[in-house]
């Protein structure tokens, strides 16, 4: 469990490290065998869940259709600096390029962040790696 920080940055001065950047990056480096998001939403939706009683739940993705529906997110949401669903997306989608899977899941549901760190099936959904390192 790790949390984004204001950070020093030599050509701004200061910007924003998210928790979303830190996972992937640290997932990459330690060559983690699995990446979980955990949200307060079942998983990622093909709209936002919270305005839409329709959205659907995307279970399985490519890396490819993700980058699809983090280009869609971040059409009417709200500004967020770490980059909302869009950045947190976008961040899975390097790790799975980088052959490690990625789930996100509800931490509001019982259980469901222990599976899937233990790499058990959980309502959620997950981007499916390119390769295999």
């Amino acid at each position: 469990m790790i949390g984004g920080d204001i950070v020093q940055d030599a050509e701004q001065g200061f910007s924003i490290l998210s928790g979303d950047q830190l996972a992937a990056y640290l997932a990459i480096k330690l060559k983690a065998r699995r990446l979980v998001f955990g949200m307060d939403v079942d998983g990622v939706f093909d709209s936002n869940p919270k305005l839409n009683s329709d959205a659907r739940l995307l279970a399985d993705m490519t890396p490819t259709v993700a980058v699809h529906y983090a280009t869609r997110s971040t059409i009417g949401a709200v500004a967020d600096v770490t980059g909302g669903m869009a950045g947190k997306i976008r961040e899975s989608v390097v790790a799975a390029r980088h052959g490690i899977p990625v789930s996100f899941v509800s931490l509001t549901k019982r259980g469901r962040l222990r599976k899937a760190a233990l790499g058990n099936h959980v309502i959620g959904s997950r981007i499916q790696p390119l390769r295999n390192l």
